[in-house]
């Protein structure tokens, strides 16, 4: 199966936010109270890791994932790295 996904930083115009078809509960939350052991796939808990760290440093990056071989792996893209 190919995906492509996109995760990005905006701000919010009001805090109002509420669950969807899609999901059925949404929170904003400190990197404390993210429950890790609860997402179904590694991708995504990677990519909360980098966003918080990414937030923590106060430079946000560009990222690019693959999955080869059942192994996820996620890469910081530069412009050094783009072809």
């Amino acid at each position: 199966m190919n995906q492509i996904y996109l995760v990005y930083r905006g701000a919010l115009a009001d805090c109002s936010i509420k669950p969807t078809e899609e999901a059925s509960e949404v929170a904003l939350l400190s990197y404390d109270e993210v429950e890790f052991d609860n997402y179904a796939y590694p991708d995504v808990v990677e990519g909360i890791h980098l966003f918080y760290r990414d937030h923590q440093r106060g430079n946000y990056g560009v990222y690019m994932g693959e999955f080869e071989s059942g192994r996820h792996t996620l890469r910081r893209i530069t412009a050094d790295s783009i072809e």
